[in-house]
């Protein structure tokens, strides 16, 4: 939760982040909650709403830590005005208008399609398989932060180049799980035949 309210310090638009994760421990299984609290998971187990509400708690209890830490010292200071001003009003202000936000969209959308075309492509598998396999892991995990870096990505709606960086994970992560869905829809046998197909695909 700590590093999570950094990187909202650092930029505005992780706030997306914060409430991405918050959501994924709300919605985490068991398994998931006693791993992370290095217990012994109970395979299976749904995990109760009190445990459940704890968990998002405390991490957005950390998150919230250093932002109103450092907000207290600029009031010492004497500058917090001054801080919520470039922060938050001269960011808002920022923003582009709706209409012109597709016509940037679809500008940043031909720059980076053709060189990234099979990178693209097998993301759409990924989603797809992600969206139709209800066994597949971390489903919830890798949905969530790509909505995130999305939203992340859309702030401002005006699309800079260096906005995409925030695509970047999810990007890679469903990229991958569009190599290996194709290998998962071949018969476990023979098993050579299933692993060769992510290998002559990459």
């Amino acid at each position: 939760g700590i590093l999570f309210g950094l990187a909202f310090l650092m930029k505005q638009s992780a706030a997306a982040f914060v409430l991405a994760a918050a959501l994924y421990l709300f919605l985490s299984s068991g398994d998931e909650l006693a791993a992370s609290d290095g217990a012994a998971a109970g395979r299976g187990r749904p995990a109760p709403w009190p445990e459940r509400l704890r968990a998002v708690a405390l991490f957005l209890g950390g998150a919230v830590a250093p932002f109103v830490l450092v907000c207290l010292w600029l009031l010492l200071a004497g500058t917090l005005g001054t801080f919520l001003f470039w922060a938050f009003v001269y960011g808002s202000t920022y923003s582009a208008s709706l209409s012109a936000s597709f016509g940037n969209l679809g500008g940043r959308f031909v720059a980076v399609a053709p060189s990234s075309s099979v990178t693209l492509t097998l993301v759409v598998i990924g989603v797809v398989a992600l969206l139709r396999d209800r066994l597949r892991a971390r489903k919830s995990f890798v949905l969530l932060l790509a909505a995130a870096s999305c939203v992340g990505f859309a702030a401002g709606l005006h699309f800079r180049p260096q906005y995409c960086l925030l695509l970047i994970a999810p990007l890679a992560i469903m990229a991958a799980v569009g190599v290996d869905a194709p290998g998962r829809l071949i018969p476990p046998q023979p098993s050579g035949l299933r692993m060769a197909v992510p290998v002559v695909l990459v």
